[in-house]
């Protein structure tokens, strides 16, 4: 129960120097104001605090010789205040053992400059030595453990403490020695002397360990709540678990562990080689790129290769238990993958979950996921596999030693289209062989909408659509003769004009000229791409008297030709053309008293140019054509003629039939261009309608106003078509725009009789 106060306190100083200090029992304290020097100088010195005695000093320097500290029991304690220096060329010992207390700012074995650190070091114990049979702890109660440049030191942990804690900072050349009890290393570490865990367990997280390597005969636990690395080398035969919601990162060599290795909880990464088994829990990750001795999954967890595409490699045997979840990655064509040594064992239900996996991905595809030399028993489930496209989908497929993610079509092209026209368009494309550029761009549409868009951009209706302006603007031939025989004759309304109150421009010979022009647009359907037209052009012909029939009547002959041009612009993908168009026909007409009778033959030849802009999604085509059309009509007009003084009406029936025929061409500029097949078709037109005139007066000239109006019908081929292919392809046959079968028919003009030889007329409709 004594009490003792220095200034100063030295327990065997100088060489061959021995001395021995011991404070003991509840009540005996030592307090030195200054520094208590243990073994300085070579000496020999011992420091024994024990049964509730207390040491105080300012600071405790037992560096130079060789020191012994023991702090033994509940209530003892050594306050080294600002610091305990502890080294000797003979290791000097500070034992803590069943409740004994070290306070200190800092415990530096060597001092901080390398000079005469050389050979020095140093053992803190805490509990029993190594060897020796594990007691109670003392609490090592510092802010750090230093050893410092050319010295080294040992902590030896063996006790029987179920929680004990190190929460210093430890560094240098420290090495850490694990007999028994369970140890937790709390403080941020960088010793550098390795760590072996011979008994016991030793907790901490990437932070706790700094660089040196692990040997681990016992129990190591990984507690990452953060995201950390941890680079030591590992070997031992003990057991690692990785517990705490954290990522551990384990960078580095652990091929020479062969214990085994349970992850309990958050992630562990690989980043180097992991030896013995893995044992994953529900719950549970692991990631990264590296391998390991063995590997099973239970259910509820997760492996996960590579932090993009990686590999992980298993040695032995995998297994993974039903709801366990392999998540796959792909990029750039490579998938994850797991290597397997052994045998691979997939529980009914194990889990194969893919991300990265997009709409460019080509149908064939065939990316390897798993391997296993020993051969693979089941096969996974797919969940949660992403949308390649609208008609691709990926499968697992196993075999005896691989798993594999295949892309197939799942679905037809077909099934996307709605309308005539991009159905068999869709069949046609999916004709073509897999791989193919056309193919796979059609393919990889995500929706059905963008499927239809590239359907109805592919399908060529304009080749059909043409056919239905061919026949439709054959008209313009026909009534510039028309109009040029009811002139002849005086009719009602004639474009060049005589009516009841005009002079006939007389019965001889007589040379005539029409220029015609007109645009429109033919109005597209759901199922075909309408557009718009353009025309123009001039006719010019002759006639002449070829006498009088037995009956009176007065018949004329003659005949015509003429050149034009015309121009088809559709929507984007529909397509634009332009013909050169050239005429040439012969007619014939007579009066019968009112009766008037007007017939013709005309033939029009027209080269085409084409050109289809192709673009949706993944795809671009500019694509051209070019090929001849032919049209050939005979028509015939038949009109009755009523005078109302100034005013005259002519009701009239006109018959046609017209012909119209299309060479076939092949498309270049792109894998979308069509081959078009040759194509024809024959339509026949009534017009059941009446004319209308009245004559008038402007200035010098008489002149007239009419007009017309007629109910056409159509009959035949109305809905033209055309087959079409790709290269590569099935043909195939898409409608265009129809022929209005039934229309009104209207027209208003006027003429003025400039001379007894000449007349000007202007129409429209």
């Amino acid at each position: 129960g004594g009490v003792l106060t220095s200034g100063l306190g030295v327990v065997g100083a100088g060489p061959g120097s021995q001395g021995m200090v011991s404070v003991s029992g509840i009540g005996s304290r030592w307090t030195v104001a200054g520094e208590l020097s243990i073994a300085s100088a070579g000496g020999q010195g011992r420091l024994q605090v024990a049964a509730g005695g207390r040491v105080r000093a300012g600071l405790v320097d037992a560096m130079g010789g060789t020191a012994d500290i023991l702090v033994h029991g509940a209530g003892s304690l050594l306050d080294a205040g600002s610091g305990l220096l502890l080294g000797g060329l003979t290791p000097g010992r500070l034992t803590l053992t069943e409740g004994g207390t070290l306070t200190a700012a800092v415990v530096s074995v060597g001092t901080p400059t390398a000079a005469g650190n050389a050979g020095l070091s140093a053992v803190i114990v805490i509990g029993a030595d190594a060897g020796a049979r594990a007691v109670a702890p003392g609490a090592l109660d510092i802010g750090a453990l230093t050893v410092n440049d050319g010295a080294t030191a040992q902590l030896v942990l063996n006790h029987t403490d179920g929680a004990y804690q190190v929460s210093a900072a430890l560094s240098g050349a420290l090495a850490i020695h694990v007999h028994s009890g369970t140890t937790t290393l709390a403080g941020s570490n960088s010793y550098g002397g390795g760590t072996q865990i011979l008994g016991g367990t030793l907790i901490g997280s990437a932070a706790s360990f700094g660089s040196g390597a692990i040997l681990n005969q016992a129990s190591l636990v990984l507690d990452q709540t953060g995201t950390g690395t941890l680079s030591a080398d590992l070997s031992g035969s003990g057991t690692v678990v990785k517990t705490g919601a954290g990522t551990l990162i384990y960078a580095g060599n652990g091929a020479a562990f062969s214990g085994a290795t349970t992850v309990a909880a958050g992630t562990l990464k690989l980043a180097g080689a992991l030896g013995g088994a893995v044992a994953v829990s529900g719950g549970a990750r692991l990631a990264g790129t590296g391998s390991v001795g063995a590997l099973a999954l239970a259910t509820g967890s997760t492996i996960a290769p590579g932090s993009s595409v990686g590999t992980v490699t298993v040695a032995g045997a995998y297994t993974q238990a039903a709801g366990a979840t392999y998540a796959a990655e792909v990029s750039a064509g490579q998938a994850d993958l797991i290597t397997v040594g052994g045998t691979a064992t997939l529980a009914e239900g194990a889990l194969l979950s893919i991300s990265g996996l997009g709409g460019l991905t080509p149908l064939g595809t065939r990316l390897t996921v798993l391997t296993a030399a020993g051969g693979v028993t089941g096969d996974f489930t797919l969940v949660g596999a992403p949308a390649i496209s609208a008609f691709y989908a990926v499968e697992a497929v196993a075999d005896s030693t691989g798993v594999y993610l295949d892309v197939m079509q799942d679905r037809p092209f077909a099934a996307a289209a709605v309308t005539p026209n991009q159905r068999a368009t869709a069949i046609a494309l999916d004709s073509l062989p897999t791989g193919s550029l056309l193919h796979d761009a059609v393919g990889a549409q995500m929706t059905d909408g963008a499927a239809r868009a590239a359907f109805s951009q592919l399908a060529g209706d304009l080749y059909p659509g043409l056919q239905t302006a061919l026949l439709e603007d054959s008209r313009f031939v026909r009534d510039a003769v028309v109009g040029r025989l009811r002139a002849a004759f005086g009719g009602v309304a004639a474009p060049s004009g005589a009516v009841a109150s005009l002079p006939s421009l007389g019965q001889g010979p007589a040379i005539w000229g029409r220029a015609y022009g007109a645009w429109g647009t033919f109005d597209g359907t759901a199922n075909a791409t309408g557009f718009d037209r353009t025309i123009g052009g001039f006719l010019a012909g002759a006639d002449g008297p070829v006498g009088v029939g037995p009956s009176g009547e007065v018949w004329r002959l003659g005949g015509f030709a003429g050149f034009g041009q015309s121009s088809y612009a559709s929507s984007p993908g529909g397509g634009s053309a332009d013909s050169d168009d050239l005429h040439a026909g012969l007619y014939a007409g007579g009066a019968f008293g009112a009766l008037a009778l007007r017939m013709g033959a005309a033939y029009t030849h027209q080269d085409f140019d084409t050109s289809r802009t192709i673009a949706f999604p993944s795809f671009f085509d500019r694509l051209s054509g070019a090929y001849d059309a032919h049209t050939a009509q005979v028509f015939g007009d038949l009109g009755w003629r009523m005078t109302l003084g100034p005013a005259a009406l002519e009701p009239f029936v006109g018959l046609a039939y017209v012909h119209a025929a299309s060479g076939a061409l092949v498309e270049t500029g792109g894998v979308a261009a069509l081959s078009v097949d040759a194509r024809a078709a024959g339509v026949t037109f009534t017009t059941l309608g009446v004319r209308a005139a009245h004559a008038l007066l402007l200035g010098p000239w008489q002149g007239q106003v009419s007009g017309s109006a007629g109910w056409r019908y159509a009959f035949g081929a109305t809905d033209p078509s055309a087959t079409l292919g790709f290269a590569g392809s099935t043909p195939f046959t898409v409608s265009g725009v129809p022929l209005a079968e039934e229309s009104l028919v209207l027209e208003g003009g006027l003429a003025l009789q400039l001379s007894p030889a000449a007349q000007l007329s202007v129409s429209y409709g």
